[in-house]
């Protein structure tokens, strides 16, 4: 996130751990500010809505936040999860996910997902993909675990 207030991006952090909060805010940077709000991902405030040019995704949708704490959201709520997702994007805006675990296990968190599910979700939704990959500088335990995906919200 740093580094893309240090490009010139305006950039806001969400996060529902008051503990990430405090440790985000402990870590700033006045080189490089980011606005940090404490938002449970469905309860954040319609004030957001059409605020983004990019959103950036890799730890709400499937996985730990850390020991402790899980930040996956339910499976079940995967369509709502998607449905907030349009709203927070202005016109032509970005969703950059990178998907984990696309490897088929059972139970979690983190829950396993699948590219047919991302698909099912987003394009629906005014949703194009503009790219995908499967990163090949993962961590190690990642690699070919998880897939950059790059979907554009139509204007």
């Amino acid at each position: 996130m740093r580094e893309f207030s240090r490009h010139g991006f305006k950039v806001t952090a969400v996060d529902f751990s008051e503990y990430v909060v405090g440790q985000m805010r402990k870590l700033a940077d006045p080189e490089a500010p980011i606005d940090i709000l404490q938002h449970a991902i469905f309860q954040l405030p319609d004030t957001l809505n059409n605020s983004f040019d990019y959103l950036l995704e890799y730890t709400c949708f499937p996985r730990h936040l850390h020991p402790g704490q899980v930040c996956a959201i339910d499976p079940k709520r995967r369509t709502e999860y998607a449905d907030l997702i349009a709203p927070l994007l202005k016109p032509n805006g970005h969703y950059i996910d990178l998907a984990f675990p696309l490897d088929g296990h059972k139970g979690g968190p983190p829950f396993a997902v699948t590219e047919s599910e991302i698909f099912d979700l987003f394009l629906p939704r005014r949703f194009n993909l503009v790219s995908r990959e499967k990163p090949e500088d993962s961590v190690k335990p990642r690699r070919h675990a998880e897939e950059l995906f790059i979907f554009q919200k139509a204007k």
